[in-house]
């Protein structure tokens, strides 16, 4: 297990993570209430985004590096639906970006549904993300500590095969074990 790509996926999901987050929850509802309203904010918004969406990005691909070398199942499967997830951010910060005036703070009708797609899409990766930072630290727990390893290993066995290992134990004077 590499130090640097444990840093690098530590500092990547925090920056993202973190970063929407915070973003989320105090600089969205302080810039509408100190601008007057959320249009405004939006035309803030709409720039920001740009730079969450890349760093969303460059994340991806850390956290891909990890997946690769970890090989987890739900890891894969939390990482491939963050980058669909992501895929679909990147395709439509254009078209809701396209149905905003600057110059007029004028919004279009079809805006806010799009938009709710749009927020909804952001959510679900933003769960997945905390999520796939939980199974993140559970793969390192597990590497760092063989003993479970081995456990899990032993409990993957099919029955004759457990049936084998507790016959030479016994054939070896060794007691068996109960292991439930």
């Amino acid at each position: 297990m590499s130090p640097l790509r444990q840093y690098l996926v530590i500092l990547a999901a925090g920056l993202w993570l973190g970063g929407f987050t915070f973003y989320a929850t105090v600089v969205v509802p302080t810039g509408a209430e100190i601008l007057g309203g959320s249009t405004e904010q939006g035309f803030i918004t709409r720039v920001v985004t740009w730079y969450l969406n890349l760093i969303a990005a460059g994340a991806l691909a850390v956290l891909l590096w990890n997946v690769l070398a970890t090989r987890g199942k739900l890891l894969a499967a939390t990482w491939l639906a963050m980058a669909g997830a992501q895929v679909a951010l990147f395709v439509l910060h254009p078209r809701l970006d396209a149905m905003l005036d600057p110059a007029t703070h004028g919004v279009a009708d079809e805006f806010h549904i799009l938009h709710e797609v749009y927020l909804w899409i952001a959510a679900v990766q933003w769960g997945l993300g905390l999520a796939h930072v939980w199974l993140v630290l559970a793969a390192w727990r597990n590497a760092a500590n063989p003993a479970s390893v081995a456990h899990r290993a032993f409990c993957q066995r099919t029955v004759p095969e457990v049936a084998q290992v507790s016959g030479a134990r016994v054939a070896e004077g060794r007691p068996e074990r109960n292991n439930t």
